[in-house]
């Protein structure tokens, strides 16, 4: 692999190893940190190996679930053209669940790393328009140990301190929250160092 376009080597190297064997991580740091830089090298590197790489900044999209899932679907479809040796078809079903991520009938990939900077948009924050089926999906996608997803999140403080808001899947006109109940390694992002900074 080549790391010579990554801000911080060793550290953006450790957790791409790490997301490719089975971890996935909330990582934490304040603005400026390079968190969004993180993300971006992590997905040059899976597509040096073929991996598919979805990245999202969701203070883009926090009221907005529909585009997002848009969003997600074009990353895969144009990630599935550019593996696939064979003419995709000019259409596709499209599906209001970020689950289409787990349906192997609709897009084949060998891997896919799930990229979301800026988690905190969704957090704390009962204007948001997320339902809940997308953060139990997030759920599942780090409970399904042998499948070929990962997740890793960015965020200022750790997820846990912090609740999600929803509106009742029985009675949409009530909301709902409760405490942010992803199971993810959280890992501090160092500051940057100033040999890096000079690189760079």
């Amino acid at each position: 692999l080549d790391f010579s376009h990554c801000f911080s080597h060793f550290f953006t190297k450790n957790i791409y190893e790490s997301l490719k064997n089975d971890t996935s991580f909330n990582i934490v740091g304040n603005k400026g940190t390079g968190r969004e830089r993180l993300l971006e090298d992590i997905a040059a590197l899976a597509r040096q190996e073929g991996i598919t790489a979805i990245v999202a900044n969701m203070n883009s999209w926090n009221h907005d679930y529909g585009g997002f899932i848009g969003h997600v679907q074009e990353q895969l479809l144009d990630t599935q053209a550019a593996l696939s040796t064979t003419a995709l078809p000019a259409t596709h079903q499209s599906s209001p669940h970020l689950s289409l991520m787990r349906q192997e009938h609709i897009v084949k990939h060998n891997h896919i790393l799930l990229l979301l900077n800026n988690y905190d948009a969704l957090l704390n924050n009962p204007k948001q328009r997320f339902p809940k089926s997308f953060f139990d999906d997030l759920n599942a996608i780090k409970n399904k140990r042998k499948a070929y997803l990962r997740l890793c999140i960015t965020t200022e403080i750790s997820h846990r301190q912090c609740y999600i808001h929803y509106n009742d899947p029985a009675d949409n006109s009530r909301q709902k929250r409760s405490l942010s109940s992803l199971d993810l390694d959280k890992v501090d992002l160092p500051r940057p160092r100033m040999e890096e900074v000079r690189t760079e």
